[in-house]
């Protein structure tokens, strides 16, 4: 039940590896956007006088673009090198997200929200990928 310190320290020890850095770094990355979505977002989205159904359907449409946006890694890597297209999908996702507060037009909104699932769709796979390849 209690944990074991040398698990602990061979994990970290792991981080020495460049592509483990990077998706550790970009882990944290990626929840934190993930968690102001979660939990900021329909708060503002709210006092802009958005209705409970249309939240909804921000929401759901960035999870619903999120979904195939993992197909287009295959093809971007064969242009852009996986951690490039990795830092890509974040930048993309965090820019959306962040620039939410500057709109209150529900069809702007749309489009960051899809802007904002595609970016979070597409740095899963090339997480895994990069991790796998380090």
């Amino acid at each position: 039940m209690l944990p074991n310190l040398s698990d602990y320290t061979q994990a970290f020890a792991l981080m020495v590896i460049p592509g483990v850095a990077l998706v550790i770094m970009a882990t944290f990355l990626r929840l934190a956007t993930i968690s102001v979505q979660a939990s900021f977002y329909p708060v503002y989205l709210e006092g802009v006088g958005l209705s409970g159904t249309q939240i909804g359907v921000l929401v759901g449409l960035s999870a619903l673009i999120g979904s195939p946006a993992a197909l287009w890694v295959g093809p971007a890597t064969k242009f852009l090198k996986a951690h490039w297209a990795l830092l890509a999908a974040s930048a993309v996702s965090i820019v959306a997200i962040c620039a939410t507060p500057f709109f209150e037009d529900f069809s702007v909104l749309l489009i960051a929200a899809g802007i904002f699932g595609f970016g979070i769709g597409a740095g899963l796979p090339l997480l895994l990928s990069i991790l796998a390849d380090a």
